[in-house]
């Protein structure tokens, strides 16, 4: 990694890997698992409604306050309140709860499933009375399978892009087409159309250098406002939705104000 710390690390809910991360990454943020979450509460409470619910819910984008409101009509919907499990995996909410990583860059990570495949993927092509040689060739074609894979949709991405046949920032999502794998501008397309419903209910000119907008979403009217604040002297758009920040791609509240504002 030329001797660069990881800002992020995923793992499941292993007491020991949580302290050994803490010793030797003690700046990084430590996430946990949703997959094994979800998982370990069938396994805990034998609730398949919570079990489902609970995995939904954690990876809702929503803010500290409405995620504490979600997360008690969720327990008392359940009848889990005082359930030890879950009551211990809430003490660690700061550790898998999305609304505690807005902001901090995930890159859509949540879980540790891609690991766990090449785990499965093993144990389909290995006897548990295999050889150590047998278990290192097995492990290096399956892992060639994979990069191969990977090399393939990555070439595909560097020497091809996307068509871009519809109207309204029709540059913006050109650009977008250019910069972004095929797999991850399917994610930035998503986002050109949720901004076909956002519309602009506020407009705030403090002193001709600062601008706040704020966006509603015309087929959802119950929706809370989501506030962009815009510094143009320093060239500064931060959205409070936190997704260019938290993933790496723009948002639709972003985009409306570029075609609005172009």
């Amino acid at each position: 990694m030329g001797e660069k710390k990881p800002i992020s690390i995923l793992t499941d809910q292993d007491a020991a890997m949580r302290v050994a991360v803490e010793i030797e990454y003690p700046e990084a943020r430590h996430r946990i698992c949703s997959w094994h979450l979800e998982r370990n509460a069938m396994q805990h409470t034998h609730k398949p409604g919570f079990a489902s619910e609970f995995g939904f819910l954690i990876s809702r984008r929503l803010s500290v306050e409405e995620f504490e409101i979600a997360w008690c009509e969720l327990v008392e919907k359940h009848g889990v309140a005082n359930h030890r499990w879950v009551a211990d995996v809430y003490g660690k909410k700061e550790a898998w709860s999305e609304a505690y990583f807005r902001g901090h860059f995930m890159a859509f990570m949540t879980s540790t499933q891609r690991s766990e495949s090449m785990n499965a993927l093993l144990k389909l092509s290995l006897k548990p009375t295999c050889k150590l040689v047998e278990f290192m060739r097995e492990y290096h074609n399956s892992l060639y399978k994979i990069r191969l894979v990977f090399f393939e949709k990555q070439h595909d991405s560097e020497t091809s892009t996307p068509s871009v046949r519809s109207r309204g920032l029709k540059s913006l999502k050109k650009h977008a087409a250019r910069i972004y794998t095929k797999e991850l501008f399917a994610k930035v397309w998503d986002e050109f159309e949720k901004e076909q419903n956002i519309v602009m209910e506020e407009y705030l000119n403090e002193d001709n250098c600062h601008l706040t907008l704020k966006f509603g979403n015309c087929e959802k009217v119950n929706d809370r406002q989501c506030v962009v604040n815009i510094d143009c002297e320093q060239s500064i758009f931060q959205c409070e939705c936190l997704k260019l920040e938290s993933d790496g791609i723009i948002c639709c509240h972003l985009m409306l104000h570029s075609s609005v504002f172009d």
